[in-house]
Protein backbone atom coordinates (compact mmCIF):
# COMPACT_ATOMS: atom_id res chain seq x y z
CA UNK A 1 0.00 0.00 0.00
CA UNK A 2 1.92 3.27 -1.26
CA UNK A 3 1.32 6.50 0.74
CA UNK A 4 -1.87 7.66 -1.25
CA UNK A 5 -3.76 5.19 0.03
CA UNK A 6 -2.44 5.02 3.44
CA UNK A 7 -3.77 8.72 3.26
CA UNK A 8 -7.07 7.52 2.12
CA UNK A 9 -7.94 4.93 4.40
CA UNK A 10 -6.82 7.40 7.24
CA UNK A 11 -8.88 9.89 5.77
CA UNK A 12 -12.16 7.24 5.50
CA UNK A 13 -11.75 5.84 8.30
CA UNK A 14 -11.54 9.18 10.18
CA UNK A 15 -14.38 11.12 8.51
CA UNK A 16 -16.60 7.69 8.30
CA UNK A 17 -16.46 7.14 12.23
CA UNK A 18 -17.05 11.23 12.88
CA UNK A 19 -20.42 11.06 10.51
CA UNK A 20 -21.55 8.16 12.69
CA UNK A 21 -20.97 9.52 16.03
CA UNK A 22 -23.09 12.74 14.83
CA UNK A 23 -25.40 10.64 13.59
CA UNK A 24 -25.97 9.05 16.61
CA UNK A 25 -26.00 12.48 19.22
CA UNK A 26 -28.43 13.98 16.88
CA UNK A 27 -32.30 14.09 18.11
CA UNK A 28 -34.52 12.79 16.10
CA UNK A 29 -36.44 16.22 14.64
CA UNK A 30 -33.30 16.50 13.33
CA UNK A 31 -33.98 14.87 10.32
CA UNK A 32 -32.86 16.56 7.28
CA UNK A 33 -29.15 16.77 9.01
CA UNK A 34 -29.29 13.17 9.55
CA UNK A 35 -30.38 12.68 5.73
CA UNK A 36 -27.17 14.54 4.82
CA UNK A 37 -25.00 12.77 6.67
CA UNK A 38 -26.21 9.65 5.72
CA UNK A 39 -26.16 10.50 1.92
CA UNK A 40 -22.20 11.30 2.82
CA UNK A 41 -21.71 8.06 4.49
CA UNK A 42 -22.97 6.46 1.12
CA UNK A 43 -20.59 8.64 -0.84
CA UNK A 44 -17.50 7.77 0.75
CA UNK A 45 -18.21 3.92 1.30
CA UNK A 46 -18.95 3.90 -2.42
CA UNK A 47 -14.94 5.54 -3.18
CA UNK A 48 -13.79 3.17 -0.81
CA UNK A 49 -12.64 0.29 -3.05
CA UNK A 50 -11.90 2.56 -5.67
CA UNK A 51 -8.28 2.40 -5.98
CA UNK A 52 -8.04 5.05 -8.92
CA UNK A 53 -9.68 7.73 -6.45
CA UNK A 54 -7.40 8.64 -3.54
CA UNK A 55 -9.23 12.19 -2.96
CA UNK A 56 -8.85 13.32 0.83
CA UNK A 57 -10.49 16.50 1.12
CA UNK A 58 -12.89 16.91 3.61
CA UNK A 59 -14.09 20.53 2.77
CA UNK A 60 -16.80 20.10 1.39
CA UNK A 61 -17.92 18.16 4.48
CA UNK A 62 -17.36 20.89 6.73
CA UNK A 63 -20.90 21.66 5.82
CA UNK A 64 -22.43 19.11 8.48
CA UNK A 65 -19.87 19.99 11.17
CA UNK A 66 -20.94 24.09 11.46
CA UNK A 67 -25.00 22.76 11.39
CA UNK A 68 -24.07 20.24 14.21
CA UNK A 69 -22.21 23.68 16.11
CA UNK A 70 -25.24 25.56 15.51
CA UNK A 71 -27.28 23.70 17.70
CA UNK A 72 -25.61 24.87 20.31
CA UNK A 73 -25.47 21.48 22.07
CA UNK A 74 -22.46 21.00 24.74
CA UNK A 75 -21.67 17.13 24.05
CA UNK A 76 -22.44 17.13 20.12
CA UNK A 77 -20.07 20.48 19.99
CA UNK A 78 -17.51 18.57 21.57
CA UNK A 79 -17.54 15.73 19.27
CA UNK A 80 -17.47 18.49 16.17
CA UNK A 81 -14.26 20.30 17.90
CA UNK A 82 -12.90 16.80 18.76
CA UNK A 83 -12.70 15.77 14.79
CA UNK A 84 -12.71 18.68 13.84
CA UNK A 85 -8.71 19.13 15.20
CA UNK A 86 -8.04 15.29 13.60
CA UNK A 87 -8.99 16.31 10.18
CA UNK A 88 -7.68 19.69 10.31
CA UNK A 89 -4.03 18.25 11.62
CA UNK A 90 -4.07 15.75 8.89
CA UNK A 91 -4.68 18.30 6.71
CA UNK A 92 -8.05 16.70 5.31
CA UNK A 93 -10.26 19.98 6.33
CA UNK A 94 -7.89 23.11 5.22
CA UNK A 95 -10.13 25.65 4.26
CA UNK A 96 -8.49 26.05 1.01
CA UNK A 97 -12.02 26.46 -1.17
CA UNK A 98 -14.73 29.30 -2.09
CA UNK A 99 -16.96 29.59 0.83
CA UNK A 100 -20.10 27.72 -0.60
CA UNK A 101 -21.51 28.34 3.12
CA UNK A 102 -22.30 32.12 2.65
CA UNK A 103 -22.03 32.02 -1.41
CA UNK A 104 -25.28 31.45 -1.69
CA UNK A 105 -26.57 34.08 0.57
CA UNK A 106 -25.26 36.46 -1.52
CA UNK A 107 -22.62 36.92 0.74
CA UNK A 108 -18.84 38.68 -0.73
CA UNK A 109 -17.96 36.41 -3.35
CA UNK A 110 -14.42 36.38 -2.83
CA UNK A 111 -14.62 34.51 0.70
CA UNK A 112 -12.64 31.17 1.63
CA UNK A 113 -14.17 28.61 3.10
CA UNK A 114 -11.61 29.12 6.09
CA UNK A 115 -13.02 31.88 7.16
CA UNK A 116 -16.45 29.91 7.73
CA UNK A 117 -14.35 27.65 9.44
CA UNK A 118 -12.65 29.71 12.24
CA UNK A 119 -16.13 31.62 12.65
CA UNK A 120 -17.81 28.14 13.57
CA UNK A 121 -15.05 27.00 16.09
CA UNK A 122 -14.79 30.64 17.67
CA UNK A 123 -18.83 30.90 18.20
CA UNK A 124 -17.96 27.71 20.40
CA UNK A 125 -16.94 30.12 23.47
CA UNK A 126 -19.97 31.31 23.81
CA UNK A 127 -21.02 27.67 25.65
CA UNK A 128 -19.48 27.82 29.01
CA UNK A 129 -16.93 24.74 29.19
CA UNK A 130 -13.53 24.46 29.89
CA UNK A 131 -13.22 21.35 28.12
CA UNK A 132 -14.54 22.95 24.99
CA UNK A 133 -12.16 26.29 25.12
CA UNK A 134 -9.33 23.56 24.99
CA UNK A 135 -10.47 22.14 22.05
CA UNK A 136 -11.27 25.64 20.61
CA UNK A 137 -7.72 26.29 21.59
CA UNK A 138 -6.51 22.87 19.81
CA UNK A 139 -8.83 23.47 16.68
CA UNK A 140 -6.87 26.61 16.18
CA UNK A 141 -3.62 25.59 16.57
CA UNK A 142 -4.27 23.36 14.00
CA UNK A 143 -4.68 25.76 11.39
CA UNK A 144 -2.17 27.71 12.41
CA UNK A 145 0.24 24.57 12.06
CA UNK A 146 -0.89 23.86 8.44
CA UNK A 147 1.48 24.44 5.82
CA UNK A 148 -0.73 26.37 4.01
CA UNK A 149 -1.77 28.90 6.30
CA UNK A 150 -4.80 30.56 5.06
CA UNK A 151 -6.04 32.73 8.36
CA UNK A 152 -5.80 36.16 7.22
CA UNK A 153 -7.61 40.09 7.80
CA UNK A 154 -10.72 40.22 9.48
CA UNK A 155 -10.64 36.20 10.30
CA UNK A 156 -7.56 36.61 11.92
CA UNK A 157 -8.00 39.34 13.81
CA UNK A 158 -10.99 37.48 15.28
CA UNK A 159 -8.75 34.35 15.80
CA UNK A 160 -6.71 36.65 18.37
CA UNK A 161 -9.79 38.35 19.99
CA UNK A 162 -11.00 34.60 20.72
CA UNK A 163 -7.30 33.93 21.59
CA UNK A 164 -7.11 36.51 24.91
CA UNK A 165 -11.17 36.03 25.56
CA UNK A 166 -10.01 32.78 26.34
CA UNK A 167 -6.97 33.60 28.11
CA UNK A 168 -9.18 36.56 30.08
CA UNK A 169 -11.54 33.16 31.07
CA UNK A 170 -8.93 31.85 32.67
CA UNK A 171 -6.59 29.48 30.44
CA UNK A 172 -2.79 30.55 31.17
CA UNK A 173 -2.10 27.98 28.65
CA UNK A 174 -3.22 29.78 25.76
CA UNK A 175 0.40 32.08 25.67
CA UNK A 176 2.18 29.51 24.01
CA UNK A 177 -1.03 29.34 21.41
CA UNK A 178 -0.82 33.08 20.52
CA UNK A 179 2.55 32.94 20.43
CA UNK A 180 2.74 30.34 17.92
CA UNK A 181 -0.06 31.65 16.04
CA UNK A 182 2.41 34.72 16.09
CA UNK A 183 5.54 33.24 14.59
CA UNK A 184 2.77 31.21 11.92
CA UNK A 185 1.96 34.81 10.74
CA UNK A 186 5.41 36.81 10.72
CA UNK A 187 7.20 33.55 8.68
CA UNK A 188 4.57 33.33 6.26
CA UNK A 189 5.25 34.79 3.66
CA UNK A 190 5.92 31.66 0.64
CA UNK A 191 2.21 31.39 -0.06
CA UNK A 192 1.24 33.06 -3.12
CA UNK A 193 -2.18 32.32 -4.43
CA UNK A 194 -4.40 33.92 -7.46
CA UNK A 195 -7.15 35.26 -5.61
CA UNK A 196 -8.23 36.26 -8.90
CA UNK A 197 -9.66 32.56 -10.32
CA UNK A 198 -12.15 33.02 -6.86
CA UNK A 199 -15.26 30.71 -8.92
CA UNK A 200 -18.11 32.73 -9.48
CA UNK A 201 -20.58 30.03 -9.32
CA UNK A 202 -21.75 28.58 -5.82
CA UNK A 203 -22.87 25.28 -4.40
CA UNK A 204 -26.30 24.33 -4.75
CA UNK A 205 -28.12 21.70 -2.43
CA UNK A 206 -28.43 19.27 -4.94
CA UNK A 207 -25.15 19.61 -6.19
CA UNK A 208 -23.43 19.64 -2.39
CA UNK A 209 -21.59 16.34 -2.60
CA UNK A 210 -19.55 17.77 -5.98
CA UNK A 211 -15.86 18.78 -5.20
CA UNK A 212 -15.45 22.42 -4.51
CA UNK A 213 -12.60 23.41 -7.28
CA UNK A 214 -9.92 24.88 -5.24
CA UNK A 215 -8.25 28.22 -6.21
CA UNK A 216 -5.22 27.86 -8.39
CA UNK A 217 -2.21 28.17 -6.52
CA UNK A 218 0.55 30.08 -7.79
CA UNK A 219 4.23 28.64 -8.03
CA UNK A 220 6.62 32.05 -7.96
CA UNK A 221 10.21 31.93 -7.04
CA UNK A 222 13.06 34.01 -7.45
CA UNK A 223 14.29 32.57 -10.42
CA UNK A 224 10.81 33.56 -12.09
CA UNK A 225 11.33 37.13 -10.96
CA UNK A 226 15.32 36.48 -12.54
CA UNK A 227 14.30 35.14 -15.51
CA UNK A 228 11.58 38.15 -16.25
CA UNK A 229 14.75 40.59 -15.79
CA UNK A 230 16.64 38.91 -17.45
CA UNK A 231 14.32 38.79 -20.79
CA UNK A 232 13.31 42.99 -20.36
CA UNK A 233 17.13 43.84 -20.22
CA UNK A 234 17.79 41.74 -23.42
CA UNK A 235 14.52 43.67 -25.03
CA UNK A 236 16.11 46.67 -23.94
CA UNK A 237 19.31 45.64 -25.73
CA UNK A 238 17.66 44.81 -28.56
CA UNK A 239 15.90 47.95 -28.57
CA UNK A 240 19.42 49.53 -28.98
CA UNK A 241 20.66 47.84 -31.55
CA UNK A 242 17.80 48.58 -33.22
CA UNK A 243 17.54 52.10 -32.88
CA UNK A 244 21.33 52.68 -34.39
CA UNK A 245 20.35 50.48 -37.33
CA UNK A 246 17.74 53.36 -38.24
CA UNK A 247 20.33 56.08 -37.35
CA UNK A 248 22.98 54.44 -39.73
CA UNK A 249 20.04 53.94 -42.57
CA UNK A 250 18.82 57.27 -41.60
CA UNK A 251 15.51 56.33 -40.63
CA UNK A 252 15.70 57.56 -37.13
CA UNK A 253 12.18 58.94 -37.64
CA UNK A 254 10.46 55.68 -38.57
CA UNK A 255 8.78 54.67 -34.70
CA UNK A 256 9.37 51.50 -34.88
CA UNK A 257 7.58 50.33 -31.40
CA UNK A 258 4.81 52.22 -31.67
CA UNK A 259 0.96 51.33 -32.79
CA UNK A 260 -0.64 53.92 -34.88
CA UNK A 261 -3.18 55.84 -34.21
CA UNK A 262 -7.00 54.57 -36.09
CA UNK A 263 -6.36 57.63 -38.56
CA UNK A 264 -2.59 56.91 -38.98
CA UNK A 265 -3.20 52.89 -39.99
CA UNK A 266 -2.55 53.97 -43.60
CA UNK A 267 0.43 56.41 -42.90
CA UNK A 268 3.62 54.88 -44.73
CA UNK A 269 5.96 55.71 -42.13
CA UNK A 270 4.16 52.66 -40.41
CA UNK A 271 4.80 50.54 -43.27
CA UNK A 272 8.54 50.57 -43.55
CA UNK A 273 10.28 48.81 -41.02
CA UNK A 274 14.16 47.89 -40.96
CA UNK A 275 15.75 44.67 -40.80
CA UNK A 276 18.34 43.63 -38.65
CA UNK A 277 20.21 40.27 -37.62
CA UNK A 278 21.21 40.13 -33.84
CA UNK A 279 24.83 38.60 -33.72
CA UNK A 280 23.85 35.66 -30.80
CA UNK A 281 21.99 33.33 -33.39
CA UNK A 282 21.47 35.63 -36.78
CA UNK A 283 17.70 35.61 -36.76
CA UNK A 284 16.32 38.53 -38.80
CA UNK A 285 14.33 41.51 -36.46
CA UNK A 286 10.36 41.44 -37.63
CA UNK A 287 8.42 44.97 -38.14
CA UNK A 288 8.66 45.38 -34.45
CA UNK A 289 12.35 43.60 -33.50
CA UNK A 290 12.26 40.26 -32.03
CA UNK A 291 10.10 38.65 -29.74
CA UNK A 292 10.57 39.35 -26.14
CA UNK A 293 10.08 35.25 -24.99
CA UNK A 294 11.25 33.40 -28.42
CA UNK A 295 13.41 35.85 -30.13
CA UNK A 296 11.47 35.05 -33.40
CA UNK A 297 10.61 37.86 -35.83
CA UNK A 298 8.24 40.27 -34.15
CA UNK A 299 5.62 41.41 -36.45
CA UNK A 300 3.06 42.06 -33.65
CA UNK A 301 3.17 44.73 -30.81
CA UNK A 302 1.30 43.72 -27.70
CA UNK A 303 -0.74 47.26 -26.85
CA UNK A 304 -1.24 45.70 -23.17
CA UNK A 305 2.55 45.74 -22.01
CA UNK A 306 3.75 47.31 -24.84
CA UNK A 307 6.23 44.65 -26.34
CA UNK A 308 7.07 43.22 -29.31
CA UNK A 309 5.65 39.65 -29.79
CA UNK A 310 5.31 36.71 -32.46
CA UNK A 311 2.25 35.02 -31.81
CA UNK A 312 -0.74 35.08 -29.18
CA UNK A 313 0.74 32.39 -27.06
CA UNK A 314 3.61 34.45 -26.52
CA UNK A 315 1.62 37.25 -25.65
CA UNK A 316 -0.17 35.19 -23.38
CA UNK A 317 2.88 33.75 -21.47
CA UNK A 318 4.20 36.82 -21.28
CA UNK A 319 1.06 38.72 -19.89
CA UNK A 320 1.09 35.41 -17.46
CA UNK A 321 4.45 36.57 -16.15
CA UNK A 322 3.39 40.04 -14.87
CA UNK A 323 0.10 39.06 -13.40
CA UNK A 324 2.07 36.20 -11.65
CA UNK A 325 4.21 38.67 -10.25
CA UNK A 326 1.84 40.91 -8.91
CA UNK A 327 0.34 38.21 -7.41
CA UNK A 328 3.23 37.32 -5.60
CA UNK A 329 3.72 40.98 -4.75
CA UNK A 330 0.08 41.14 -3.50
CA UNK A 331 0.19 38.04 -1.39
CA UNK A 332 3.37 39.70 0.04
CA UNK A 333 1.45 42.92 0.82
CA UNK A 334 -1.34 40.93 2.73
CA UNK A 335 1.01 38.92 4.92
CA UNK A 336 2.54 42.31 5.64
CA UNK A 337 -0.96 44.06 6.54
CA UNK A 338 -1.78 40.84 8.45
CA UNK A 339 1.25 41.27 10.70
CA UNK A 340 0.64 45.01 11.13
CA UNK A 341 -3.21 43.97 12.07
CA UNK A 342 -1.69 41.78 14.86
CA UNK A 343 0.96 44.27 15.92
CA UNK A 344 -1.87 47.44 16.22
CA UNK A 345 -4.41 45.00 18.23
CA UNK A 346 -1.84 43.85 20.86
CA UNK A 347 -0.80 47.76 21.22
CA UNK A 348 -4.39 48.84 21.68
CA UNK A 349 -5.09 46.16 24.34
CA UNK A 350 -1.95 46.98 25.67
CA UNK A 351 -3.05 50.37 25.50
CA UNK A 352 -5.98 50.70 28.79
CA UNK A 353 -5.09 51.67 32.35
CA UNK A 354 -7.30 48.67 33.71
CA UNK A 355 -6.97 45.47 31.24
CA UNK A 356 -6.20 41.87 32.79
CA UNK A 357 -4.56 41.51 29.13
CA UNK A 358 -2.00 44.23 28.98
CA UNK A 359 0.91 42.55 30.39
CA UNK A 360 0.39 39.55 28.08
CA UNK A 361 0.42 41.88 25.35
CA UNK A 362 3.32 43.75 26.35
CA UNK A 363 5.07 40.12 26.44
CA UNK A 364 3.59 39.23 22.78
CA UNK A 365 5.05 42.80 21.38
CA UNK A 366 8.38 42.23 22.80
CA UNK A 367 8.50 39.00 21.19
CA UNK A 368 7.48 40.76 17.70
CA UNK A 369 10.44 43.13 18.34
CA UNK A 370 12.80 41.05 19.10
CA UNK A 371 11.63 38.15 16.97
CA UNK A 372 11.00 40.29 13.81
CA UNK A 373 13.19 43.34 13.56
CA UNK A 374 12.63 43.67 9.95
CA UNK A 375 8.78 44.07 10.35
CA UNK A 376 8.50 46.57 12.53
CA UNK A 377 9.98 48.81 10.49
CA UNK A 378 7.01 48.70 7.99
CA UNK A 379 5.07 49.83 11.26
CA UNK A 380 3.31 53.33 11.63
CA UNK A 381 3.93 54.29 15.14
CA UNK A 382 1.16 57.30 15.80
CA UNK A 383 -0.07 58.58 19.03
CA UNK A 384 -1.91 55.48 20.12
CA UNK A 385 1.80 54.03 20.23
CA UNK A 386 3.31 56.57 22.15
CA UNK A 387 0.20 56.79 24.45
CA UNK A 388 0.70 52.93 25.03
CA UNK A 389 4.44 53.07 25.78
CA UNK A 390 4.01 56.08 28.26
CA UNK A 391 1.39 54.52 30.00
CA UNK A 392 2.73 51.11 30.68
CA UNK A 393 6.10 52.95 31.70
CA UNK A 394 4.02 54.41 34.51
CA UNK A 395 2.51 51.07 35.73
CA UNK A 396 5.56 48.97 38.21
CA UNK A 397 4.49 45.67 36.53
CA UNK A 398 4.88 46.65 33.05
CA UNK A 399 7.46 49.26 32.98
CA UNK A 400 10.09 46.71 32.20
CA UNK A 401 8.87 45.08 29.58
CA UNK A 402 7.91 48.20 27.90
CA UNK A 403 11.54 49.63 29.23
CA UNK A 404 12.70 46.71 26.89
CA UNK A 405 10.33 46.85 23.49
CA UNK A 406 11.57 50.84 23.79
CA UNK A 407 15.65 49.29 23.72
CA UNK A 408 14.65 47.27 21.20
CA UNK A 409 12.61 50.19 19.04
CA UNK A 410 15.96 52.12 19.57
CA UNK A 411 18.26 49.19 18.16
CA UNK A 412 16.28 48.67 15.36
CA UNK A 413 13.58 51.42 14.09
CA UNK A 414 15.19 54.83 15.51
CA UNK A 415 15.10 56.54 12.01
CA UNK A 416 10.99 56.05 11.88
CA UNK A 417 10.82 57.11 15.82
CA UNK A 418 12.65 60.37 15.66
CA UNK A 419 9.59 62.92 16.64
CA UNK A 420 8.28 59.90 19.20
CA UNK A 421 11.34 59.03 20.85
CA UNK A 422 11.83 62.84 21.72
CA UNK A 423 8.29 62.99 23.53
CA UNK A 424 8.98 59.59 24.87
CA UNK A 425 12.53 60.32 26.61
CA UNK A 426 10.90 63.46 27.44
CA UNK A 427 7.89 61.75 29.82
CA UNK A 428 10.98 59.60 31.01
CA UNK A 429 12.96 62.46 32.36
CA UNK A 430 9.73 64.73 33.31
CA UNK A 431 7.29 62.03 34.74
CA UNK A 432 8.25 58.91 34.99
CA UNK A 433 7.44 57.74 38.85
CA UNK A 434 10.16 57.41 41.67
CA UNK A 435 9.41 54.04 41.90
CA UNK A 436 10.40 53.35 37.94
CA UNK A 437 13.83 54.47 38.77
CA UNK A 438 15.87 50.69 38.91
CA UNK A 439 14.10 49.99 35.42
CA UNK A 440 14.79 53.20 33.78
CA UNK A 441 18.68 52.81 35.34
CA UNK A 442 18.41 48.90 33.74
CA UNK A 443 17.78 50.41 31.09
CA UNK A 444 19.98 53.21 30.20
CA UNK A 445 22.50 50.14 31.43
CA UNK A 446 21.99 48.40 28.71
CA UNK A 447 21.56 51.20 26.26
CA UNK A 448 25.14 52.49 27.17
CA UNK A 449 26.83 48.94 26.23
CA UNK A 450 26.21 50.77 22.74
CA UNK A 451 28.52 53.83 22.35
CA UNK A 452 28.22 54.02 18.92
CA UNK A 453 24.35 54.33 19.27
CA UNK A 454 24.37 57.28 21.96
CA UNK A 455 27.06 58.69 19.57
CA UNK A 456 24.80 58.90 16.54
CA UNK A 457 21.34 59.93 19.36
CA UNK A 458 23.40 62.61 20.45
CA UNK A 459 24.22 63.56 16.96
CA UNK A 460 20.88 63.53 15.13
CA UNK A 461 18.59 65.07 18.43
CA UNK A 462 20.81 66.86 20.71
CA UNK A 463 23.24 68.41 17.62
CA UNK A 464 20.19 69.29 15.55
CA UNK A 465 18.28 72.90 16.07
CA UNK A 466 15.23 71.66 15.59
CA UNK A 467 15.06 68.61 17.82
CA UNK A 468 14.65 68.27 21.24
CA UNK A 469 17.71 66.99 23.48
CA UNK A 470 17.73 63.31 24.27
CA UNK A 471 21.27 62.10 25.64
CA UNK A 472 21.53 65.44 27.20
CA UNK A 473 18.71 65.16 29.39
CA UNK A 474 18.76 60.98 30.03
CA UNK A 475 22.31 61.95 31.84
CA UNK A 476 20.80 64.50 33.54
CA UNK A 477 18.23 61.94 34.98
CA UNK A 478 21.19 59.72 35.76
CA UNK A 479 23.19 62.43 37.21
CA UNK A 480 20.51 63.72 39.62
CA UNK A 481 20.02 59.86 40.77
CA UNK A 482 23.93 59.40 41.42
CA UNK A 483 23.78 63.20 43.74
CA UNK A 484 21.48 61.24 46.02
CA UNK A 485 17.69 62.70 44.99
CA UNK A 486 16.25 59.73 45.16
CA UNK A 487 15.76 57.86 48.80
CA UNK A 488 17.21 53.86 47.63
CA UNK A 489 21.12 54.36 48.16
CA UNK A 490 21.60 51.27 45.63
CA UNK A 491 20.11 53.18 42.79
CA UNK A 492 22.35 55.95 43.37
CA UNK A 493 25.52 53.47 43.41
CA UNK A 494 24.17 52.30 40.04
CA UNK A 495 23.97 55.95 38.92
CA UNK A 496 27.29 56.41 39.34
CA UNK A 497 28.90 53.27 38.26
CA UNK A 498 26.53 54.29 34.63
CA UNK A 499 28.16 57.48 34.46
CA UNK A 500 31.32 56.33 34.87
CA UNK A 501 30.95 53.62 32.38
CA UNK A 502 29.92 56.23 30.06
CA UNK A 503 32.57 58.08 30.46
CA UNK A 504 35.08 55.38 30.04
CA UNK A 505 33.20 53.80 26.99
CA UNK A 506 33.25 57.33 25.02
CA UNK A 507 36.68 58.19 25.86
CA UNK A 508 37.56 54.81 24.35
CA UNK A 509 35.20 55.45 21.42
CA UNK A 510 36.67 58.62 20.84
CA UNK A 511 40.62 57.65 20.38
CA UNK A 512 39.03 54.68 18.46
CA UNK A 513 38.21 57.37 16.22
CA UNK A 514 41.46 58.92 16.58
CA UNK A 515 43.78 55.86 15.68
CA UNK A 516 41.46 55.05 12.52
CA UNK A 517 42.15 58.37 11.31
CA UNK A 518 45.91 58.12 12.29
CA UNK A 519 45.75 55.10 10.30
CA UNK A 520 43.95 56.71 7.55
CA UNK A 521 46.76 59.13 7.52
CA UNK A 522 49.71 56.91 7.48
CA UNK A 523 48.29 54.79 4.65
CA UNK A 524 47.83 57.87 2.43
CA UNK A 525 51.51 58.76 3.60
CA UNK A 526 52.72 55.43 2.78
CA UNK A 527 50.53 55.12 -0.55
CA UNK A 528 52.31 58.42 -1.71
CA UNK A 529 55.85 57.11 -0.90
CA UNK A 530 55.23 54.50 -3.17
CA UNK A 531 54.15 55.65 -5.73
CA UNK A 532 56.75 58.63 -5.72
CA UNK A 533 59.37 55.27 -5.51
CA UNK A 534 57.09 53.68 -8.54
CA UNK A 535 58.15 57.31 -10.90
CA UNK A 536 61.93 57.08 -9.72
CA UNK A 537 62.23 53.33 -10.84
CA UNK A 538 59.92 53.93 -14.13
CA UNK A 539 62.97 56.92 -14.73
CA UNK A 540 65.73 55.23 -14.64
CA UNK A 541 64.65 51.84 -16.42
CA UNK A 542 63.55 54.89 -19.06
CA UNK A 543 67.94 55.84 -18.87
CA UNK A 544 68.65 52.83 -18.98
CA UNK A 545 66.95 52.40 -22.10
CA UNK A 546 68.42 55.13 -23.76
CA UNK A 547 71.85 54.32 -22.33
Amino acid sequence: MNQNQDSHVIYQELLTSSLNKLLKLLPKQMVSLKTLIDKSLEQIEQTKNDVNRFATNANKYFIIYKYCIDIKHNKITECCLYDLEKLISQNFIDGYSYDYLEFEKGKQKDRMLIDSIVESIISCTKLQDENLHYLIVKCIDALFKQQRLLISGETLLSTFKAYLHLYKLGMGSIKNSIKQAIKSVYDNSQVKVDMENMLNKGLSWNSFYDEPKEIEEVAISDGDIVEYVSITLRHMVDDVILYNERIKTGQANIPIASVPQAWEAEDIKYKNYIEVKVVENGITSGKFGWCILCRQPAPYFCKDTRVPVCSVPCKKKHFEMIENIKIMQSGQQSRNDDCQIIFKYLSSKANKDKNIKKEVCLDFILYIVESYPLHIQSLNFDENFINMICLNLKNKRTSTTTFKILLLLIFHARDLLQIQLEIIFDFVINKLPSDQTSAFLDFTLQLIEYPKLILELFTNHDCVIERKNVVQTLFEKVAQIAQGEQTNQDNCLIANSIIQKHLQQFIKLVQEEQNNSIAGYNSEQIEEQNHDQLKKMIKNIEHFDQA
